[in-house]
């Protein structure tokens, strides 16, 4: 079986990371055709705000939700909502209705939502935890932000961890939680009443507000700590492997090494790189045809001086892009797997089977 064949075929959650600008959103299709093909039943999942992977698929649109990619059996596609994963998470661990729809409302919980640093990439990390329980699919495949976004995507289940344990947020929730508990709600009728004082004083709710937002929030922190550590989990497991994608550059080469070891230092499994847009050995031709067209009078000189120097850069940019794809293998010591250059951008479905068939046989 081929690398990619046996990354595809061995692992539940398949994430493609990289730099931007490599072709890692074209890769991820690419796969999940593969992948569909080979009879595994595939979810190509997006979280870049670009929306590029439905143009690819050629849908309309992407939702939040998975939807059959036309033309392939067994594949399907969506794009991350980070708003409404996190407003669903909310209201699945609130210990009622009430509790839940009380914190949705809360203004406070509509800016920790969508602007606390990372909250983004947990929300794709939590979609992701729900997607390996569906049992509709065999096989997931992430295509993950640009590289350094994509750190903050693996780091976000550590994150949130470190802001619950730690100083801040999650002190001052435990804290009114515990005080709350220990003067039998004396202390939170206290503050309603200080909170309504301001209010009349200044016309605005704001210590009201976030009073309630601690209350409510810190019914579910024990929660939201939990799902970190488990999301954390499925990232390490065996069942989940990452492919790198970059193109020959040696400056691509290298942020993909940092990032690798980055990866291996939270144990996480590496288990291929894919070089795109490499430039494969220059056409063959019968051996003294260029020597032989020289000496034809009827070839202009200066047409055969030009085709001299295409056959010669040709071969100079192949050679070069032969020697990154080694020196990315030996630097990352993962399988290598070589996507040929393309004459046009990936624009259609015949255009990404193409490239599966391509990655497929390396």
């Amino acid at each position: 079986m081929t690398v990619l064949g046996s990354v595809l075929g061995e692992h539940r959650v398949v994430l493609c990371g990289g730099s931007g600008g490599v072709g890692k959103t074209t890769t991820a299709a690419a796969l999940g055709i593969a992948a569909a093909d080979a009879g595994q039943r595939t979810l190509v999942m997006t979280i870049d705000p670009a929306r590029r992977l439905a143009d690819a698929m050629g849908l309309a649109s992407l939702t939040a939700e998975p939807q059959q990619v036309p033309g392939v059996d067994r594949l399907s596609a969506m794009m991350l909502d980070a708003g409404d994963t996190f407003d669903g998470l909310i209201k699945r661990f609130a210990k009622s209705d009430e509790a839940g729809q009380s914190i949705l409302d809360n203004p406070y919980y509509q800016q920790i939502s969508s602007t606390v640093a990372g909250s983004r990439e947990f929300m794709a990390m939590e979609k992701l935890q729900q997607l390996v329980g569906d049992e509709r699919f065999d096989l997931l495949i992430v295509d993950t932000p640009p590289t350094q976004n994509a750190l903050d995507f693996i780091d976000s289940p550590r994150r949130l961890i470190e802001l619950l344990d730690g100083s801040g947020l999650g002190l001052i929730m435990r804290a009114t939680n515990v005080a709350n508990r220990l003067s039998f709600g004396l202390l939170g009728r206290s503050q309603d009443q200080f909170a309504r004082f301001i209010e009349m004083l200044t016309g605005y709710k704001v210590v009201g507000d976030l009073n309630a937002f601690f209350r409510s929030f810190s019914e579910i922190i024990d929660t939201f700590r939990e799902r970190a550590r488990q999301l954390q989990a499925t990232l390490r497991s065996d069942d989940t492997a990452f492919v790198m994608v970059l193109r020959p550059e040696t400056a691509l080469v290298d942020a993909s090494e940092r990032y690798v070891r980055r990866l291996r230092d939270e144990q996480m499994n590496v288990a291929a790189v894919v070089v795109n847009q490499v430039l494969q050995s220059a056409p063959a031709t019968s051996p003294g045809a260029v020597e032989e067209g020289a000496s034809n009078p009827a070839i202009d000189a200066g047409l055969q001086a030009r085709l001299n120097e295409c056959v010669e850069r040709w071969t100079s940019v192949a050679e070069a892009d032969r020697v990154e794809v080694e020196r990315a293998q030996g630097l990352l010591n993962v399988p290598a797997v070589s996507a040929p250059r393309l004459t046009a951008n990936v624009s259609s479905l015949s255009d990404l089977q193409a490239l599966a068939q391509a990655l497929l046989t390396r």
